[in-house]
């Protein structure tokens, strides 16, 4: 029980410190194994996995399984499914932030190369974990999770800056610049199928009235 309790206490105060004092709190983590990086975003990211299924289960139910309520074996169907959805929600959750990160991780670490980052990739996967705080734990809440977010964003950014001695500028664009990349594929891409449809239907009516119709 008081390895238990130690553990609890050394989480919370770890949390703390990463949305309380982001920069020192990194700063004393410099040195922190990944192994020991990854068990405590492994216990935020369960305590995320199981509110979100459970929100969600809860939601589905209210909007959906209410209806029902006057059918008995109706209600209790929709009352399993629930369970079934929460369940499955949250090894979803879990399963998608914990393959997510090292994904994020690596693609993150191309960038903190490029900016003269040269402290190692475990320093980066530590940046991305420890940033992740403010989103697993109000990522969950409604509207809250879009400043949880950005939240995440400025601490990822702080992360780069003090694990990998970079400039706020460098650390910065590790951060931003791969999203604004993303923007300006994505916009380009959907110029490009709209673009096409467009042609492509104006070829059609084209040939329709070449046709005499």
């Amino acid at each position: 029980m008081t390895g238990m309790s130690s553990c609890i206490t050394s989480v919370i105060e770890t949390t703390k410190g990463f949305l309380v004092r982001p920069t020192e709190t990194f700063q004393q983590h410099d040195g922190t194994s990944l192994a020991k990086a990854f068990q405590y975003f492994a216990v935020l990211t369960l305590f995320y996995a199981i509110v979100f299924g459970i929100v969600e289960g809860v939601v589905f139910y209210l909007n959906i399984g209410s209806a029902f309520d006057d059918l008995a074996i109706a209600s209790g169907f929709m009352g399993i499914m629930s369970w079934i959805l929460i369940f499955f929600l949250i090894a979803f959750a879990f399963t998608s932030c914990f393959f997510g990160i090292f994904l994020y991780g690596l693609f993150q670490h191309v960038f903190v190369l490029l900016c003269g980052g040269e402290c190692g990739i475990v320093q980066t996967m530590k940046a991305m974990m420890y940033g992740s705080v403010p989103a697993l734990l109000f990522g969950w809440i409604p509207v809250i999770s879009v400043i949880a977010a950005i939240w995440s964003l400025v601490l990822m950014i702080i992360g780069i800056r003090e694990l990998h001695k970079l400039s706020t500028t460098a650390a910065a664009l590790v951060i931003l610049l791969p999203m604004v990349l993303t923007f300006v594929i994505t916009i380009l891409f959907v110029l490009f199928i709209v673009s096409v449809i467009g042609l492509g239907a104006a070829e059609i009516s084209s040939a329709l009235l070449s046709a005499g119709l």
